[in-house]
């Protein structure tokens, strides 16, 4: 499930994913939402995100599925209606989350997915931005590992420690109530650097890196 204001009328729009579909509901009103969905997108969705994927003021779509997920960018939208262009392909497997936010500095939104089982990766997929109006999608369809684990539930972007940067929490199943956290470089490319944090122990942020180190794949939790 997501939400956003993906048609820009001020109000909140709902997109609920299920294992077949996903449909968006335009909101009618405080609270309210158009009983027809406005969309349906074929191939279910385990996570969602709304967000400005191209920077063209208008909000777009990520559905995450357990193989290959998708961005889709809005190309019309009103009160009742909404239509996409087509789906850029994100590898995913095992998929279970989603995050989108800037993560390296470069005023796009990118992607970070969370995985669990045998072999999952936590993975982030860098915005490549437009050309002359058309959005180019996102690097490498496999995206750039961040860390390795094989029970990440959820994931989430902010700004731990007032930086400036935005910092990835990810909660996982492999220790009880246990997640970790770990800086996402603002350097081009959008690496990551090693954990910093486990809770349910208090956090303390190690320092930053410097821009030779190379990224460490975080422990299992």
């Amino acid at each position: 499930m997501a939400t956003g204001d993906l048609n820009g009328d001020g109000l909140v729009d709902l997109l609920l994913g299920t294992a077949t579909n996903a449909s968006l509901f335009l909101g009618t009103g405080p609270g309210a939402f158009n009983s027809t969905a406005a969309h349906t997108f074929t191939g279910g969705a385990v996570a969602a995100a709304i967000a400005d994927l191209d920077n063209d003021g208008r909000r777009d779509v990520v559905l995450i599925r357990a193989g290959t997920s998708s961005a889709f960018r809005t190309t019309a939208a009103t009160a009742s209606t909404a239509s996409f262009g087509t789906a850029v392909s994100l590898t995913t497997p095992l998929a279970t989350s989603v995050a989108v936010g800037d993560v390296n500095g470069d005023g796009l939104a990118d992607v970070v997915v969370g995985a669990q089982g045998v072999g999952a990766q936590t993975r982030v997929f860098a915005n490549l931005g437009s050309t002359a109006g058309t959005w180019n999608g996102y690097a490498a369809t496999a995206g750039t590992l961040l860390g390795a684990d094989t029970a990440t539930k959820a994931v989430a972007l902010a700004d731990l420690n007032n930086d400036g940067v935005l910092d990835l929490l990810a909660v996982t199943t492999a220790v009880a109530h246990s997640c970790m956290s770990m800086r996402v470089s603002a350097r081009p490319g959008g690496t990551a650097s090693r954990p910093v944090s486990r809770w349910p122990t208090p956090p303390t942020l190690a320092p930053w890196p410097p821009a030779t180190s190379t990224p460490t794949a975080s422990p299992t939790c």
